[in-house]
């Protein structure tokens, strides 16, 4: 919108205006010229003007400049002397000489600043019915690239790149190879776009793993990191003082060992966000009895936990503890993406029992070490864990939200879980079985602003309920949501499909 009002500037002055003007000036003698418009103004308020316009969103980063500098003479040596305004590279297939020419002339308008670079090379009419040797982006595209890319290395500021196949990627990886230094590196994002890399039982494409940046690179402003479906050596990854880290869709042989994982978080202290999804340890270098304690993620805000494979994920949880964590997204990738309500096509949950991931967060399970046995609630969540160290731990006080994705839990122990989240806010569930709504209101009603502590009902704190409810149990779910909300009349209720709920006032449920 700023732009366009910019670029729809006109002199034209209407007629009854002009006017009233020559007969103001009849009366009153002018001085100075009154009339101002935005060609008039200096040069250097015009710079600042384009460059708010420019970085008002990520289209108009890359439009916006273009767009400016066709308006007159004036402009066009204006927009081409800021060289704040051509910090965005931005490749994606399919490839047009034009737009190599931009990327090419933009990199030389930024002068010496930092840049983002943005290179996406997945073809929208792709599917992974074909072969990968199949795509039409493959090495040589990479190569070609990066041969007039790479020379700008040490003013990366962030780095995105998304490809389908693996060859691509490889080759970009591989070319890292040569930049032991990024600088003004601050974001980096490496995905290979395919959610069934780290399917259990695939095989890695590439026999070794990659040193990133020729390994331990000097990357002193690195603080965000996306890795997804990338083959690397995190043996000598270089990530150090983190704030954010994803890493997911790892297959065998190529995901961070626990041993790995605990080295990347030791050195980033600071780290408020981490998700670790599909990754699949290789079982020849999971913990070991004389490893060290998990590490305390003091600042961690947010984790993400997706799996194909609950040992797996038992084996990462149990590098770390949680003790300052607010949000916090659990997901049974198999169950997910198989359940009716992602495809239809599939009328049975997958019968995965999560409740070992529910014991580990509450910390009675170290990893894949010596596993307490959960076959039953009381078992798995005590009020209290005591850990190798020492010290007792739970699930985290400070939760306030929790989305719950595929995750198969039986009633039971959803109901002896979910009250021990004294701070909770928020809870999404999709794809689960819709018994655990009917677990929801297995709880004395609330009859005041203060339950008891004997009270195991839904916590006040409780404000928005997320439902992505499966085809089945729609008439029970409905009744439940009903009980539900005549006990907790507060209650946010976010129907995310198509349920239709009944009156809420409405004297009986249906």
């Amino acid at each position: 919108m700023l732009l366009q009002n910019i670029t729809n500037t006109r002199r034209h002055v209407p007629t009854t205006t002009k006017v009233k003007r020559r007969s103001a000036k009849a009366k009153t003698p002018r001085t100075r010229k009154q009339a101002t418009t935005v060609h008039s103004l200096p040069t250097e308020v015009l710079a600042e003007i384009f460059v708010a316009a420019t970085f008002s969103s990520e289209e108009s980063r890359l439009e916006a400049p273009d767009i400016l500098s066709q308006v007159s003479s004036r402009w066009r040596a204006i927009v081409l002397d800021t060289s704040i305004l051509w910090t965005f590279i931005v490749v994606t297939f399919p490839f047009a000489a034009k737009q190599i020419a931009r990327a090419k002339a933009a990199l030389l308008r930024s002068k010496n600043r930092p840049i983002d670079v943005h290179i996406d090379v997945r073809d929208p009419e792709w599917t992974w019915e074909l072969d990968e040797d199949q795509h039409p982006v493959g090495s040589f595209d990479m190569v070609e690239i990066m041969e007039w890319l790479g020379a700008s290395h040490h003013r990366w500021r962030s780095l995105t790149v998304f490809t389908d196949n693996w060859e691509p990627m490889q080759t970009f990886l591989s070319y890292s190879t040569m930049f032991s230094s990024l600088p003004a590196l601050e974001t980096l994002s490496l995905n290979r776009c395919n959610a069934y890399a780290g399917l259990p039982g695939s095989i890695s494409d590439s026999v070794v793993p990659t040193e990133l940046f020729n390994g331990n690179a000097h990357l002193p402003k690195l603080r965000h990191v996306v890795l997804s479906g990338v083959h690397i050596d995190y043996s000598c990854s270089g990530f150090m003082d983190l704030i954010s880290l994803d890493l997911r869709h790892q297959s065998h042989g190529v995901s961070p060992s626990p041993q790995e994982l605990r080295r990347i978080l030791g050195s980033s202290p600071d780290l408020a966000s981490l998700s670790l999804v599909a990754l699949s340890p290789s079982c020849s270098r999971r913990l070991e009895e004389h490893d060290e304690v998990p590490i305390v993620m003091s600042h961690l805000k947010e984790l993400t936990l997706g799996w194909w494979n609950v040992e797996d994920a038992a084996e990462s949880l149990g590098v770390f503890l949680i003790p300052a964590v607010e949000k916090l997204s659990l997901e049974d990738i198999g169950s997910s993406l198989l359940s009716p309500l992602e495809n239809p096509s599939f009328n049975d949950f997958p019968t995965h029992d999560s409740t070992r991931i529910l014991s580990v967060l509450a910390g009675k399970n170290e990893g894949c070490r010596n596993p307490v046995p959960s076959s039953s609630p009381s078992t798995a969540f005590g009020s209290s864990s005591l850990r190798p160290d020492g010290k007792t731990s739970g699930f985290p006080s400070s939760l306030r939200t929790l989305s719950i994705n595929g995750v198969h839990l039986d009633q039971s122990t959803f109901s002896e879980f979910l009250p021990r989240l004294t701070r909770l806010e928020e809870l999404e569930l999709k794809s689960v079985d819709n018994r655990l709504i009917s677990a929801l209101r297995i709880q004395p009603p609330i009859v005041d602003q203060h339950p008891t502590a004997s009270d195991p009902g839904l916590e006040p704190s409780l404000r928005t309920l997320k439902l992505w409810l499966s085809s089945g149990g729609f008439r029970e779910a409905a009744r439940a949501l009903y009980e539900i909300k005549l006990r907790h009349p507060s209650l946010r209720i976010v129907n995310m499909v198509n349920l239709v709920l009944p009156e809420m006032a409405s004297d009986r449920p249906v």
